[in-house]
């Protein structure tokens, strides 16, 4: 394994957990998430991508964080989630979206199957 996927953000389960800690003891100010906890660990656009799948994570949890290009993210409020599956809403790294086939989800068995 190389030193780079050794050391990727998305393979530290606690990385989500940092981000938002650092949001809540810092509220109201910018913080650039990446440069802090993924630093040069992995590319720019990875690291870009990995901290917006951990906010992302953060807002499924209804914390309300806003997030600019050039300032980064800070933490505004949490709201109570509406309608959300928080066992999903926490998943991390994140899931990968179904794939769908011909006959539907990939994995997923037909009405016609479940029949017989």
């Amino acid at each position: 394994m190389s030193t780079a996927a050794a050391t990727n953000p998305r393979h530290d389960a606690a990385f989500v957990d940092r981000c938002i800690n650092d949001l809540l003891d810092h509220p109201r100010q910018w913080r650039q998430l990446g440069r802090l906890y993924a630093g040069d660990m992995c590319l720019s656009y990875e690291r870009c991508l990995v901290t917006r799948d951990a906010v992302a994570v953060a807002r499924r949890l209804g914390f309300v964080i806003e997030g600019d290009k050039l300032k980064g993210y800070r933490f505004v409020r949490w709201e109570r989630p509406r309608y959300v599956h928080l066992s999903h809403a926490a998943a991390w790294p994140p899931e990968p979206r179904l794939q769908r086939d011909e006959d539907g989800i990939a994995g997923q068995l037909s009405l016609v199957e479940c029949d017989s």
